[in-house]
């Protein structure tokens, strides 16, 4: 039978302090933003959500208008008569519109002319402008652009007036994007309204060793880390940790954040002694951190004991896993951590039981597991179903077939297809007295 238990660790500790922006999927302060928005004469043509899904901006305003950005088609006053007048006036606004941005900026302390070295997407070292107006698109462009996207429509076009705005910090950042969504951009006869924000995103040269550069160089580890790029999330983590040592001492939390991303790393390559290795030197600065979230109880250090309880299980060192999981498990319970981490290290303690052959015990634990995804999710919620399907393989294997063709029927009802492989399975080792069942449930899912 298969397996659908999961030998997953904690997340990786990406989660800022207070005073920190949030992560994303860009740096940090002094990472450079160039926001490219497009500019027009009407409502944005759809749901134009580019920004929108930046978590780092959405975090940074906690602004609703940024959750719904960008509009629906509509027929704005002022649009003109026909593709030729609005190209006419759109050349009129263009000229006003770049007098009220740079004043906009020289407001926030921006010399619009200041120029700024960054690495573009290639890696090449590129100067940016802090504002550049780029040229009115052409007619031949908006013509091809109204007969081939909009149905002939001249009205849905939403970006013949163009511009790009570089900023270096946050603070600059969120000015910019609030007075843009608030429509606060505005000079005699000429109000912004902001039809699509587009973001570019690029690094500073240079290795600046401030608070910032290495929150950068950690969420780009993350991101490196997500998409199993171990190695190069080695290499960003690794300057993070440089500049954060030198910034904090070794006893810093944002130093043994980092240095716990960095032993999950090497625990999902495979190196596991290297892995220990980090935790070992992560678990002794958690502990004697001043930190509330670490310490000798807390919720942080907890984390830690369970994430070397996985890489003791990948290495079959089953009785040093369980010890450190249940250790994990009983701080976390006494820290007052989220119901959800609780019941994942009840799970991997289970399947540590299931590693073992012990599978009573690991029925006892599945059966935890389950009792607290129902109370939490409700029966039928996915995650509920993954527990059912857990303990339902535990059964098996411990030799109740019949308690296991139960609850593989219930994640079968509960609509759970991963479970109908096992389900049939489980039919077939039961014999005749299943096989109606076995034949129906074929016929149901002839190709799974």
């Amino acid at each position: 039978m298969g397996c659908t238990s999961s030998k997953g660790v904690d997340a990786p500790i990406c989660s800022p302090k207070k005073n920190q922006l949030p992560p994303g999927p860009v740096g940090g302060p002094e990472t450079l933003h160039m926001l490219q928005y497009i500019l027009g004469m009407m409502q944005a043509r759809n749901a134009c959500r580019e920004v929108a899904k930046l978590e780092l901006l959405l975090g940074l305003l906690n602004d609703p208008a940024l959750k719904s950005f960008g509009g629906s088609p509509g027929h704005p006053e002022g649009a003109g008569a026909d593709l030729t007048e609005l190209h006419e006036r759109a050349g009129w606004f263009r000229v006003e519109l770049e007098k009220v941005i740079e004043g906009f900026l020289r407001s926030l302390g921006i010399d619009p002319q200041m120029e700024i070295k960054a690495l573009d997407e290639e890696g090449k070292e590129k100067t940016f402008k802090a504002f550049t107006m780029a040229g009115l698109k052409t007619m031949e462009s908006c013509t091809r652009k109204m007969t081939d996207d909009y149905d002939g429509d001249h009205m849905r076009i939403c970006d013949v007036v163009r511009c790009s705005i570089v900023v270096e910090t946050e603070k600059q950042l969120a000015a910019v994007l609030k007075a843009l969504v608030g429509g606060q951009i505005k000079g005699e006869g000429v109000k912004v309204t902001v039809v699509r924000l587009k973001n570019r995103i690029v690094e500073l040269t240079g290795e600046e060793e401030t608070a910032e550069a290495a929150f950068a160089l950690f969420n780009k580890g993350v991101g490196q880390y997500m998409n199993k790029e171990y190695d190069a999330a080695l290499v960003s983590y690794g300057k993070a940790l440089e500049i954060r040592i030198k910034l904090e001492g070794e006893g810093g939390s944002n130093v043994i954040g980092t240095r716990q991303n960095i032993a999950l790393v090497y625990g999902d390559k495979g190196e596991h002694e290297r892995a220990l290795e980090e935790y070992e030197v992560v678990l002794k600065l958690s502990k004697a951190s001043s930190d509330p979230e670490l310490g000798e109880e807390g919720k942080g250090t907890a984390t830690i004991m369970s994430n070397m309880g996985n890489v003791h299980r990948e290495m079959e060192d089953y009785d040093k896993a369980l010890e450190l999981l249940k250790r994990g498990l009983e701080m976390k319970e006494k820290a007052g951590e989220e119901k959800a981490r609780i019941l994942t290290t009840v799970g991997e303690i289970a399947n540590t039981y299931d590693d073992m052959g012990r599978y009573s015990e690991a029925v006892e634990w599945h059966e935890r597991g389950l009792a607290g995804r129902e109370a939490e999710l409700g029966k039928n919620h996915p995650s509920t179903l993954t527990s059912v399907n857990n303990l339902a393989l535990a059964c098996y294997r411990g030799g109740d077939t019949d308690r296991a063709v139960e609850l593989l029927e219930r994640c079968e009802e509960g609509g759970m297809t991963d479970s109908v492989p096992d389900l049939k399975f489980a039919y077939g080792q039961g014999g005749p007295r299943f096989a109606a069942k076995l034949e129906a449930l074929q016929q149901k899912y002839p190709n799974v």
